[in-house]
């Protein structure tokens, strides 16, 4: 289950197989869009993305993790949290018939807001520092690293 906490309040995300998009479950007029394959560096499965769109018009950005503009070099909002996710049936993201072991990739299990753009344009980005751990991959075979937890470290706005 997905939750969207946005402007005090939170919903469940929801997938209309009818329409074929996801909705909040307060129907409260938003659009809610998963966008994949963004490319946007946070190195999980799906690079994927939140765009949230209020009734207002007004747009916010979870996970986007590169805010645009952006180009090689330049810091990122690091707003996605990942892990690693092992898929145990065929059809599964990262499945691979050669084993249990050889089906894990990287997952974002969190998307942070990083960016806000409103209808005239004005802008605000959330940037975040990330705590990591590592947990003993293949029952100990090898350490390896996930993000488990990040907290909000820097807020810029007034920009278009």
């Amino acid at each position: 289950m997905l939750t969207l906490s946005l402007n005090g309040s939170s919903t469940a995300i929801v997938w209309d197989s009818a329409k074929g998009t996801f909705t909040s479950s307060n129907e409260d007029g938003a659009k809610v869009v998963h966008v994949t394959g963004s490319n946007n560096g946070a190195g999980t499965y799906n690079t994927d993305y939140w765009t949230v769109t209020d009734r207002s018009g007004t747009v916010y950005y979870f996970g986007r993790n590169q805010l645009p503009g952006w180009s090689s070099g330049k810091a990122v909002t690091n707003s996605v949290d990942s892990m690693p996710v092992y898929s145990a049936h065929s059809g599964d993201p990262c499945y691979k018939a050669s084993g249990f072991d050889a089906s894990v990739c990287t997952m974002a299990y969190k998307w942070h807001l990083d960016y806000v753009k409103d209808v005239r344009g004005n802008a605000m980005s959330y940037w975040y520092a990330q705590d990591s751990n590592f947990y003993g991959q293949n029952n100990g075979a090898s350490n390896t690293k996930y993000v488990r937890d990040s907290y909000l470290s820097r807020i810029d706005y007034g920009f278009q």
